[in-house]
């Protein structure tokens, strides 16, 4: 009825429904209109009052006059509202079509995908998850009252309840809070937090579900058997993207496997003993099956007993080796029935030994075994265990014993081997001990097929690595030149290639002497090649043969320079004695000084040849390097670039050589001021001093652009240099050289390109105790004869008159053996001998050991054009009363003659 009248008086005469409602409300008088929109009933508009009569025909007139237009407006609302709602829901549906696009992971589609359908049914909690092997993981979720994230994973029974849904709506629940006992856990959990309606369906199929969506709110009665049957629909393409990156995975973990299963195959082929054949075989096994624990067991049905082969696990079990009886180990059943097992719940098996309890205490419950056949006989198996239960499939038992099929042969053929490798094991440890490159390698194919260690670490490989190489990859030889040694060595069956050349991991070179021999290797021709790296042999012979030449020039340098010093000392000796002459006017005394000058430039000139040709020191002693060290770089330091840094490490004790302190800073000079020429935009310097052994150590090393092998070779040659024309003399680094060997050291130089320059030079420490001791003290004696020995008649003659004129009685002597017989007619005539070291018959050091055998106080002062220290012995050298370095002058001769006691006897 479109009106309803309702009396407390005449209640019978009012529908029941309105009179039930009335007296639960307690009133005396209602009155109730129906709403109608376009023939649509769309509410009812009633009123009411507690005293009885009190509303009658006027109040019903006055509600069925304000009746039409109340329930236009109510329609209209409900269709604003429900187009608002069919907006909001085509907007989240929209959403979710985007999401589906294409995305790196389900992750991707799942979050947007929450967002969305939250929206949509103004939810405060959404979650999507993926289904796959029984487990749910959580791939979106939108929510304020959840405390799980992405990843989390738990078993589907906990979000499907105890009875499987029947349809893809899997439960509505109006209010979770009234709900009892039956709801599943995580809709318990989710009440807990504050959900109060909820309702979740399935993406797919009852028979193939793909995965679960939730939608929930916080208030009671929210959503209805229709929503969730709407959001069913929405949510089904879900199920494109889940099934997509489902078989994305599958193909992942399908291609992982195959990539393991490879990685094993190549491990089995690549041979080995079979307890390391056993272990690789389980160390992928265990990746591969996602297992912790793994054991490889051979079987002796004989002897009724197991061994553990090797074992792979992160639990204490038992040891490698261990043999038990075949009654103790469950992997033995295979002997009987020889295919792949499957254990669920290894908890229910029988007869469980104590090592079986210590996995299962462990978590380990799921088994997988596979048995090793040989020749149809089982000789092992292999036995993999994972944490929970249920983990093996059918499949994975099948590939676990498609993979023990070829562990079983390769460990009989190890085994094999093995045996066979105990009667080659001498032979083998000579080739893997032998310091020579041993290798084979095919004939026709020319890869290499064994090699021994010292051949990788010759060649900077790894030794699996060489198994990849081919002959032509190591040898510098061109394709013609290999195919004629490899045609010579098939015929002859030998072939030595001296010369040859091998090329390295790096690209770099060794120089190697070849042997190639003809074999049989496993039924084929092979070449034997052992091959010895002469690269340092033959980088030794390169520094002989530049220490022998640089030996022949200072030798060379040597001659020139003392043939040289004898005519500048006539020249000077002459030059000297016209300039006094008191016959000379002022211009021709000025043309002698002139023609002096340059005699002094030339003996500048072989001096600088005589510090090449070992060292032409002219003052012996004790040299603290410290101090040579630190006087170098106080004169170097101000010519050096601002832009270039100085470090200087020396010792805290003195390190004391015998020497000349001069000739050495200049050596080290040469070398620091070359390096600054070498470092035009800056760079550093180091200069280190230490002690090792019988020996001191000066290290030079700069930063600088370095020098190729050529000029690192030749650096310490006379007048080389790279510097351009009229910026050096190219004599410096052979001073150095020469001044190094004359102190009876060495010096080397090691430098590449683009890193530097390192010098090293090594001298030997002075000993206070060194044969010969102090000098002894000379004592002119009474005579006033000087006797002048050398081989030089101009010298004699120069010299005699300078002596003459200085004041001296003169005796000259051309030879060794004359300056005896004269010395030995009347020893005691001679105040002083000045004595050349280099003549020829009787040396200067056999002269001087004669004279001073007749007279032992006989002061001898050496005059020489030559390097002293390379024609005189050390204890000559500790006994001479003096030394005068040719070409000299007079004053120096009268200072020399002085210093070893000479008086003149006649004044100047």
């Amino acid at each position: 009825s479109p009106v309803a009248l309702f009396d407390a008086a005449n209640p019978a005469a009012t529908p029941a429904w309105f009179r039930e409602a009335a007296e639960s409300m307690q009133l005396g008088t209602a009155v109730a209109v129906r709403l109608e929109a376009d023939g649509q009933v769309v509410g009812m508009v009633a009123a009411g009052a507690v005293a009885r009569g009190r509303l009658g025909a006027e109040a019903l007139h006055l509600l069925t006059s304000v009746a039409g237009p109340l329930a236009m407006i109510i329609e209209r609302a409900r269709v604003v509202t429900s187009l608002r709602e069919q907006t909001q829901r085509t907007r989240a549906v929209l959403d979710i079509l985007a999401a589906l696009g294409p995305r790196e992971s389900i992750e991707e589609v799942a979050g947007p995908i929450a967002e969305a359908l939250r929206a949509m049914y103004s939810a405060d909690h959404c979650a999507v998850s993926a289904l796959d092997d029984g487990l749910a993981t959580l791939v979106g979720i939108d929510s304020d009252i959840a405390p799980w994230e992405p990843g989390h994973t738990v078993e589907v029974a906990k979000l499907l309840g105890p009875v499987p849904p029947a349809g893809t709506v899997v439960h509505v629940f109006a209010n979770l809070a009234a709900a009892g006992e039956e709801i599943p856990e995580i809709s318990a959990v989710a009440r807990d937090n504050g959900l109060r309606s909820s309702m979740r369906v399935l993406v797919g199929t009852p028979a193939e579900p793909l995965g679960l969506v939730t939608v929930g709110a916080c208030q009671p009665g929210r959503y209805t058997e229709a929503d969730a049957r709407q959001l069913a629909q929405i949510v089904q393409p879900l199920a494109v993207a889940i099934a997509y990156f489902r078989g994305q995975q599958e193909a992942e973990r399908r291609t992982g496997r195959l990539e393991t299963t490879n990685r094993i195959l190549t491990r089995l082929s690549a041979g080995g003993t079979p307890e390391h054949l056993a272990r690789g075989f389980l160390a992928e096994c265990r990746h591969l099956f996602d297992a912790r624990h793994g054991a490889v067991l051979t079987f002796d049905a004989g002897l009724r007993t197991g061994r553990h082969l090797a074992i792979d696990t992160t639990v204490a079990s038992v040891a490698e080796g261990m043999e038990l009886p075949l009654e103790q180990l469950h992997a033995a059943r295979l002997i009987r029935h020889a295919a792949p097992q499957i254990i669920a719940d290894v908890r229910f098996e029988p007869a469980l030994h104590a090592r079986h309890h210590r996995l299962i205490a462990a978590g380990l419950h799921s088994v997988i075994r596979a048995p090793l056949v040989v020749h149809d006989t089982v000789r092992g198996a292999v036995s993999l265990w994972a944490e929970g239960t249920g983990r093996f499939t059918v499949e994975d038992a099948e590939l676990l014993g498609t993979l023990t099929r070829p562990l079983a042969l390769a460990l009989e053929k190890a085994a094999a081997l093995e045996s066979l490798g105990e009667s080659e094991l001498k032979y083998r440890s000579l080739v893997a001990q032998a310091e020579e490159m041993i290798f084979l390698f095919d004939s026709v194919t020319h890869r290499l097929l064994d090699a021994n260690n010292f051949t990788a670490r010759a060649l900077g490989y790894e030794p699996h690595e060489l198994t990849n190489l081919r002959i032509d990859d190591i040898a510098t030889l061109t394709p013609e030149e290999l195919a004629t040694s490899l045609a010579t060595t098939l015929s002859d069956g030998e072939l030595h290639i001296s010369d040859s050349q091998f090329r390295r991991k790096d690209g770099s070179l060794i120089d190697v002497d070849v042997v190639e021999s003809l074999v049989a290797y496993g039924g084929r021709q092979a070449i034997l090649v052992l091959a010895r790296d002469v690269s340092e042999r033959k980088a030794l012979m390169r520094q002989l043969v530049q220490s022998q030449k640089m030996d022949s020039l200072g030798a060379m340098a040597g001659a020139v320079a003392h043939d040289f010093n004898n005519l500048l000392t006539t020249i000077l000796g002459f030059a000297g004695l016209l300039k006094r002459s008191p016959n000379m006017d002022a211009e021709e005394r000025e043309n002698l000084a002139l023609i002096e000058d340059a005699a002094r430039r030339a003996a500048d000139l072989t001096g600088r040849l005589l510090s090449f040709s070992r060292g032409g020191l002219v003052r012996f002693g004790r040299v603290d390097l410290r101090t040579v060290v630190e006087d170098t770089m106080s004169l170097a330091e101000p010519t050096l670039h601002a832009s270039i840094a100085t470090t200087v490490s020396l010792p805290e004790a003195s390190v004391h050589v015998e020497g000349d302190a001069g000739q050495l800073q200049q050596a080290l000079t040469n070398i620091v001021l070359n390096a600054r020429d070498a470092m035009p935009e800056g760079g550093s310097i180091a200069i280190s001093l230490a002690v090792e052994g019988p020996v001191a150590v000066v290290t030079i090393a700069d930063n600088g652009p370095g020098m190729d092998e050529e000029t690192r070779m030749r650096i310490f040659e006379p007048f080389y240099t790279t510097k351009p024309a009229g910026s050096g003399t190219g004599l410096g680094m052979a001073i150095t050289y020469g001044i190094i060997q004359g102190h009876h050291g060495d010096i080397a130089v090691e430098s590449q390109p683009g890193v530097g320059t390192t010098f090293t030079i090594s001298l030997p420490l002075y000993h206070d105790n060194e044969p010969g001791g102090p000098a002894d003290m000379f004592n002119a004696g009474e005579g006033n004869l000087v006797l002048v020995v050398d081989d030089d008649a101009m010298v004699r003659r120069t010299t005699t008159a300078t002596l003459a004129e200085l004041g001296y009685n003169v005796v000259e002597a051309p030879g060794g053996a004359t300056a005896v017989e004269i010395v030995r007619a009347r020893p005691d005539r001679f105040s002083v001998v000045l004595l050349d070291l280099v003549m020829p018959g009787m040396t200067g050091s056999e002269t001087f050991r004669a004279l001073t055998a007749i007279r032992p106080d006989l002061p001898v002062v050496v005059c020489t054009g030559y390097a002293a220290d390379s024609h005189i012995d050390t204890d000559v050298k500790r006994r001479i009363a003096g030394l005068v370095q040719k070409p000299f002058t007079a004053e120096r001769l009268a200072r020399a003659l002085e210093a070893a006691g000479a008086r003149p006897t006649r004044r100047r």
